[in-house]
């Protein structure tokens, strides 16, 4: 999802870069208050992004986050967030196989009336 937001988002001619793996080592030199992440997670839990967000937010950055539900560890520190409210569904009740397809409409949604805004 990270990868297909970042895309489009650059073929509109954002400055974007996606982070798939949120154990990757991350450089945050040039955020600052101009500066949005856009945060993608079903769950909003997983203690590795929350601590990249919070840096992020710590330089001045705002956090826009995308996520299933709308309480959680994420949204608490994001400026605004998205959820989409899906049935989570698991595989042998640790995969978690739920549907992504909102994640691609709300990215889509923002792309776009952020163009338009132009």
């Amino acid at each position: 999802m990270a990868k297909y937001g970042a895309r489009q988002f650059s073929n509109f001619g954002f400055n974007s870069k996606s982070i798939e793996d949120p154990f990757y080592p991350l450089s945050l030199k040039g955020v600052n208050n101009s500066s949005v992440g856009i945060i993608i997670s079903e769950s909003g839990e997983t203690q590795e992004t929350i601590v990249i967000a919070k840096k992020f937010k710590e330089l001045g950055g705002k956090i826009m986050s995308i996520t299933n539900t709308p309480f959680n560890s994420l949204t608490k520190i994001s400026n605004i967030n998205f959820h989409y409210d899906i049935k989570e569904e698991k595989l042998d009740s640790s995969l978690n196989i739920t549907t992504q397809a909102p994640v691609v409409f709300l990215l889509e949604l923002i792309i776009r009336k952020l163009a338009s805004s132009q």
